[in-house]
């Protein structure tokens, strides 16, 4: 992980937070259809990229992992309340906005610390197989613009929520910068401890990134199955096209 890629992914957040300021009139389709084109795009960079590396070590409990962060993250929506889908729900909650507040943080906190532990740890993981730090660059970069843009219309979420819920301003920015450095906090302490401690981080990241593909899984289906279509017989053509869209930039970072 270099500066810019830190200052990529504090950056976007927090221009997706502020937005809910910004521009009060932001139309909440345009919001969705962002949100559907980073999940799209963030299924395809987990199939094609993560799901290789972790499976690297014919280490059959990955998969065990997986569906264990699968259920993780179903327990982390129950206090984020489906912020990281975009989810945008700001009625019912005038009351006990502290509460709010906290559970909300704690939930995204740990989903967004999981989601910068790949970043810090593909080093590891793709050097210890013998590919090359142009191949790093190949994976790393594709997935670090997956979680940034997924995080725009996440922070957006939260901002929405936490404003309609009368959370002062000050301290709607303060979980604004929380949220924004919890996935560059993940990739530090991945990237520091793989420099200091490598034996112990290579024998435990193939269970890292289950945990973390699995989280990716849930969050990226959810946005695909639930946002923007109240009716799912009915078709969306923006709804498909970002979807299209997204998985087709994917796919083409296969042939970076």
């Amino acid at each position: 992980m270099t500066f810019w890629q830190y200052a990529v992914l504090i950056g976007l957040p927090l221009i997706g937070g502020r937005l809910v300021w910004a521009l009060p009139q932001a139309q909440e389709k345009h919001i969705r259809t962002l949100l559907t084109f980073s999940g799209a795009y963030l299924f395809g960079i987990t199939i094609l990229h993560l799901l290789p590396i972790a499976y690297t070590t014919h280490e059959t409990l990955v998969g065990v992992f997986i569906l264990l962060g699968f259920v993780v993250q179903l327990l982390l929506d129950l206090l984020s309340q489906g912020v990281e889908h975009g989810h945008m729900h700001t009625h019912g909650h005038k009351h006990n906005r502290a509460g709010l507040a906290i559970s909300i943080m704690i939930g995204l906190s740990v989903h967004a610390f999981l989601e910068g532990i790949p970043l810090g740890g593909l080093d590891i993981a793709i050097h210890d197989h013998g590919h090359t730090h142009a191949h790093q660059e190949e994976v790393t970069i594709p997935l670090l613009l997956g979680i940034a843009l997924h995080k725009i219309p996440a922070a957006f979420a939260l901002m929405a929520l936490l404003s309609a819920g009368h959370l002062s301003r000050w301290g709607c920015l303060l979980c604004l910068f929380i949220f924004a450095l919890m996935s560059p906090l993940g990739a530090f302490l991945t990237q520091w401890l793989g420099q200091h401690e490598a034996a112990f981080i290579q024998q435990y990241m193939p269970y890292v990134f289950g945990l973390v593909i699995g989280s990716f899984m849930h969050i990226s289906t959810t946005i695909l199955f639930e946002v923007g279509t109240p009716v799912h017989t009915r078709f969306q053509p923006s709804r498909w096209l970002s979807i299209l869209i997204g998985l087709t930039l994917s796919g083409l970072t296969l042939l970076v």
